[in-house]
């Protein structure tokens, strides 16, 4: 309903919410429901990583990653 509300009242706009706007529109027409969960992020070292834009955790995690110029930012 969330999602819903958002799109009809044009609260989700602009070029970066695009893809989600898509997403949801798409779901909503599938009528697929997504549950979601919270997972701390001591669990979850790899969202901890990508949040932090953290490289060195990053390639420790995920050694086959290539990190190029555009996918993290230099700290």
């Amino acid at each position: 309903m969330v999602a819903y509300s958002g799109i009809q009242n044009n609260v989700i706009k602009g070029l970066r919410n695009r893809l989600l706007r898509e997403i949801l529109i798409s779901l909503m027409i599938n009528n697929i429901t997504i549950t979601t969960i919270w997972v701390f992020s001591a669990n979850n070292r790899l969202a901890n990583a990508l949040s932090r834009f953290n490289r060195e955790k990053l390639l420790l995690l995920c050694p086959k990653w290539q990190m190029n110029n555009g996918f993290l930012p230099d700290k």
